[in-house]
């Protein structure tokens, strides 16, 4: 339980201790947001989203052994506040990443000769930054649920709402039982 113990002071100022506390994943595939996201640790999830840079998006597409994402445990779990954070994370990630991209073309625009493969390159690597931010908010758990499933299923319906509009494809996932989030929130009357 390192989270329930976890000093704010140290993750500060030992931009790396995320590491160690990954590294340590028990049997059930639980990594330190996850066990935040359980715990309802917003401020937790918050200092490790404010490592920024050091921090890998792999983090946050991680699965248990439920095929959960740290997201998707929050949300199951009833930590709205900590959900919302690790969404929040999701989409500053993504959209640092197209004003970086934008800025760096410019540039390489403004340097005649660089051009085409520079840019060829730069374009790759926001694409597969943005496929893992996608990846990590639609990952579907080991009954096919996504986040939206289990927002729904759970009565967050503001969540669902940021999550729809954050990822409209959500929308569209169909579970082990044949359920879109859509065919849910109908049979709940939303």
């Amino acid at each position: 339980m390192a989270v329930l113990e976890y000093d704010g002071r140290r993750l500060r100022a030992e931009p790396f201790f995320w590491e160690q506390l990954h590294r340590g994943t028990p049997p059930s595939g639980n990594t330190c947001l996850h066990i935040a996201s359980i715990h309802g640790h917003e401020q937790f999830c918050k200092d490790v989203v404010a490592l920024g840079d050091s921090l890998p998006l792999a983090l946050f597409a991680k699965t248990n052994l439920d095929g959960e994402t740290p997201l998707a445990t929050a949300v199951r779990s009833g930590s709205v506040a900590v959900a919302t954070v690790l969404l929040r994370c999701c989409q500053s990630i993504r959209d640092a990443h197209r004003e970086l991209v934008r800025d760096l073309c410019v540039q390489i625009v403004a340097r005649a000769g660089i051009g085409c493969d520079a840019l060829h390159a730069l374009r790759h690597t926001y694409e597969e930054i943005l496929l893992e931010v996608r990846q990590a908010i639609l990952k579907q758990d080991k009954d096919g649920c996504n986040v939206l499933h289990h927002a729904i299923h759970y009565g967050h319906r503001a969540l669902a709402l940021e999550l729809i509009a954050a990822e409209p494809e959500l929308s569209t996932h169909v579970n082990n039982y044949k359920e879109s989030p859509m065919f849910s929130a109908a049979m709940r009357f939303y």
